[in-house]
């Protein structure tokens, strides 16, 4: 009998030597494929990472401008409040400039049988109460106030001492501003 050759062998090792082939290609495929969705998943937790602090700093920025921005607002309340105080000192120097100038060129024009004895100021009125020595006297202050800068607002009593001497209590206001009496 004849003895069988097998011939196939070498299909046999030919097959198995493809499909170590395939094996090995698509094992290096799949690696390939892993690596790829590792790698992207890490690039993706790495983006979230800088999206999460650029969230952080932008919410650390917003909250810095929120404060510089309500510092800025306290800052220009307590200058408007600082402007508020100058100019009212200033009226007020103002006020006492144009009393002091008043009272100034009141007594200049004071004639001498007059003197006063109680000056009160008030805002824009001053009373001054006084003694002169005769009527004179007293309507000399009743006429010649506006020289000063004064306007006679109200006149109150005047009456006439045992003494001989006129007491009198008149009201005058700065300029033509009328003035009632406190």
């Amino acid at each position: 009998m004849n003895a069988l050759v097998n011939l196939l062998a070498w299909r046999e090792q030919r097959l198995t030597s493809r499909l170590r082939l395939w094996l090995i290609a698509l094992g290096g495929a799949s690696c390939v494929v892993l690596f790829i969705v590792v790698w992207r998943s890490a690039a993706i937790v790495q983006q979230a990472q800088h999206q999460r602090l650029l969230a952080n700093n932008e919410r650390d920025i917003l909250h810095k401008v929120e404060q510089l921005v309500a510092s800025a607002r306290e800052q220009e309340k307590l200058l408007v409040s600082q402007r508020e105080g100058v100019r009212q000192i200033q009226g007020r120097q103002a006020q006492t400039q144009r009393w002091s100038n008043a009272l100034l060129a009141l007594t200049q024009m004071l004639p001498p049988q007059v003197w006063l004895s109680t000056l009160e100021i008030h805002k824009d009125a001053m009373r001054v109460d006084g003694l002169s020595r005769d009527e004179a006297g007293v309507y000399a202050l009743h006429t010649h106030p506006s020289s000063a800068g004064l306007r006679l607002s109200h006149q109150g009593a005047i009456t006439r001492e045992r003494s001989g001497e006129w007491r009198f209590s008149l009201t005058f206001s700065i300029g033509g501003v009328h003035v009632v009496t406190p």
